[in-house]
């Protein structure tokens, strides 16, 4: 009978201590992917100190559409928009996951919104939304359709 009581207090307190494991090993994914995407955020910001690049994308948004722009400033758009909305779709894959918290993922929801409103961007997301995954194309479909 004490063997079978003993027995059962450690299977209980080993299950106790695995529960913490994941538990402590939840909440350092959950720090990495935060640390993670704001990296990524970082160095997609960078190439705006580039006064050339602003420029030229300050043109785009004014223009609405990239069919005055050169070959070579279309992939400099590209590589731009493709840069930034990857960091918006890992975000909210991160969020759908549960390794993002809610209000970190209101913060880069919000600033998806400021995206998709400040323009610019509409040429790029017609020929290039098949590269993200579906949640993410409705997510960008829906905020584009509450403008």
């Amino acid at each position: 009978m004490i063997r079978e009581i003993v027995g059962i207090a450690a299977v209980v307190g080993s299950l106790l201590f695995v529960g913490l494991q994941v538990r402590q090993a939840a909440a350092a994914t959950r720090g990495a992917t935060q640390q993670q995407l704001s990296a990524a955020a970082r160095e997609a910001s960078i190439i705006m100190i580039d006064p050339d690049f602003a420029a030229l994308l300050a043109r785009a948004r004014e223009a609405g559409d990239w069919s005055a722009f050169g070959p070579a400033e279309q992939v400099r758009l590209s590589a731009y928009y493709r840069v930034s909305f990857r960091v918006y779709e890992d975000a909210h894959y991160q969020f759908r996951l549960g390794n993002l918290a809610p209000e970190l993922w209101a913060g880069f929801k919000g600033g998806l919104t400021l995206f998709l409103e400040i323009g610019g961007e509409r040429d790029y997301w017609s020929q290039d939304q098949a590269r993200f995954n579906a949640p993410f194309r409705a997510l960008v479909d829906s905020i584009r359709a509450a403008r």
